[in-house]
């Protein structure tokens, strides 16, 4: 998976759906439908078989090499630092390794600090990636995959106005239907209102004959 944060996301979800007695040959499908993207047939075997998924820390834990920020005394300086500033999107690195080196170095409790600024970007990279800090929220909006409805069910219906040569307004009712993707587009010159449409309901079912647009 893209991250070990969401492989044990997966693999968690791949161990409730064995509690709930859903088969081995049956997970890939089921992931299909909750909008995950099942791993490999062996990796789904190999989660399968386990009772419990592991922290992403313990995940990383046996492929990590020993960092050189683990320092308890760097460390300390690092999370407190990080957690008050997680949303503090101002906050840099170098800013950071400064701090580390005032209060490390110059107060003689270290003789230099352990690694240069990428070593501490990297660190602060795994303690986010691993969950020891709190990650910046996320301000993108997120979008839920929605299925098309059925035929006849739901229409796209819009309005709009168009100036023209002359400072004249030509007035439009757009319709596109939901499942077909067919447009319809009506023109007149004064604007479209609910006493016009409750006295012309009929309008589509006569006038939705066009090709259909992707």
């Amino acid at each position: 998976m893209a991250t070990l944060l969401k492989q044990v996301e997966v693999m968690n979800t791949i161990i409730e759906l064995k509690r709930q007695g859903i088969a081995q040959s049956d997970i890939a499908k089921v992931l299909r439908n909750m909008n995950l993207k099942p791993p490999s047939a062996p990796t789904i075997r190999k989660y399968y078989t386990k009772d419990d998924a592991p922290s992403a820390s313990q995940l990383a834990s046996p492929y990590q090499k020993e960092k050189a920020f683990d320092d308890p005394m760097c460390r300390e300086i690092i999370i407190s630092t990080l957690q008050a500033n997680c949303n503090n999107k101002q906050l840099r690195i170098s800013s950071l390794y400064d701090l580390l080196e005032e209060m490390l170095v110059d107060t003689g409790k270290m003789q230099s600090l352990p690694g240069n600024q990428q070593t501490l970007r990297n660190y602060c990279a795994h303690l986010r990636k691993t969950e020891q800090v709190t990650s910046p929220p996320v301000e993108a909006r997120l979008c839920n995959y929605i299925e098309s409805p059925p035929p006849g069910v739901q229409i796209q219906l819009d309005y709009g106005v168009q100036e023209i040569n002359g400072g004249e307004h030509v007035h439009f009712l757009c319709i596109r239907m939901r499942y077909s993707r067919l447009l319809f587009v009506r023109a007149q010159d004064h604007r479209f209102n609910y006493r016009y449409q409750v006295q012309r309901p009929q309008i589509p079912q006569e006038s939705l004959k066009g090709a259909s647009r992707a």
